[in-house]
């Protein structure tokens, strides 16, 4: 039996709230907020496989492992 892969999400961290957020892709956190760039942000967390950081946030992909019922 072939393994599925797991969902990824994206979670961010405001470090200056000191909230979490999170988001089913990269897509719907640059349409919230467009001041960051999609293309940037993936190069970190895809090809560098490193989270995304400035001084606001702290931005990174994990799987999402769903609970069961």
């Amino acid at each position: 039996m072939k393994k599925q892969p797991q969902p990824k999400k994206i979670v961010v961290y405001w470090k200056q709230s000191d909230k979490y957020e999170v988001y089913s892709s990269l897509v719907g956190f640059v349409e919230r907020h467009p001041e960051y760039n999609r293309e940037t942000i993936t190069h970190y967390i895809t090809r560098k496989l490193v989270p995304y950081q400035t001084e606001d946030l702290t931005l990174w992909r994990t799987n999402y492992i769903e609970r069961k019922k």
